[in-house]
C-alpha cells in the first residue's frame, strides 16, 4: 500500500499581546510553545522567534491587540505558509490570571478551537503547568493528532496480543505432536488409520 507525500501540518504561535506582563507573558509564551512541541508530534511549531525574522515588526504589532482581526490571521499563516494560527491572549479578572489560546485556521481565517486556563495573579507557574494540557484539548478539538498523555494499551489490543500468544502455543505443540506421530508412523509402529 502507498500513499501520497504528505506535507507537516505547520502551526503558527503568534506572540502575546505587548500589553501582558513581560516577564509573565514570557514565561507563559515559552510554556506554550514548549508545550506545543511535545504535545503535537506531527506539527511544525512556528515560534515568534522565527515570526520576527520573517515579517515585518509593523505586521507583528498589528496582529498581538486585543481584537480578533480574520485578515491579520490569514497575513501572519500566508507570510509563513501556516496552516494554523495559534493565538494568545493574557488577561487578569478578579484576581487571576486568564491565559487563552485560540487556534485558527490559516486559510479560512476561522476559528477551530479555543480553550482558557486560570491561576491566582501570584502562581505564574500553576497557570503555566496547565498549558500543556490546554494545547492537548485544542488540537484535539482540531483533529490534530497528540502525543498520548497516558499510553495504555487498549483492551482490544491485550486481547489480540493474547490471541496471538495462545495460537503460537498451539501451533507449537501441534508441530510436536506431528513430529512424534509421524515418526511412529515411519517405523510402522502405527498405521494410517491410527496416525
Amino acid at each position: 500500500l502507498t500513499a501520497p507525500a504528505a506535507r507537516a501540518t505547520r502551526l503558527l504561535i503568534a506572540p502575546l499581546p505587548s500589553e501582558a506582563q513581560s516577564g509573565v507573558a514570557a514565561l507563559l509564551s515559552r510554556a506554550v510553545e514548549s508545550a506545543a512541541l511535545a504535545k503535537l508530534p506531527d506539527v511544525v511549531v512556528v515560534t515568534p522567534a522565527a515570526l520576527e525574522q520573517k515579517l515585518e515588526l509593523d505586521l507583528a504589532r498589528a496582529c498581538t491587540g486585543d481584537g480578533d482581526d480574520a485578515a491579520c490571521v490569514v497575513e501572519f499563516a500566508s507570510a509563513l505558509g501556516a496552516d494554523y494560527v495559534l493565538r494568545q491572549r493574557l488577561t487578569e479578572a478578579q484576581g487571576a490570571l486568564h491565559l487563552t489560546l485560540s487556534l485558527y485556521d490559516g486559510v479560512r481565517a476561522e476559528l477551530v478551537a479555543q480553550g482558557t486556563r486560570a491561576a491566582p495573579v501570584g502562581e505564574v507557574d500553576r497557570l503555566a503547568e496547565q498549558v500543556p494540557d490546554l494545547i492537548v484539548e485544542i488540537a484535539r478539538k482540531a483533529r490534530i493528532p497528540v502525543v498520548a498523555a497516558d499510553p495504555r494499551p487498549s483492551l482490544a489490543g491485550v486481547a489480540l496480543v493474547g490471541a496471538g500468544a495462545v495460537g503460537l502455543v498451539l501451533g507449537a505443540l501441534g508441530g510436536t505432536g506431528s513430529v512424534f506421530v509421524e515418526a511412529q508412523y515411519l517405523d510402522a509402529r502405527l498405521d494410517r488409520d491410527g496416525a
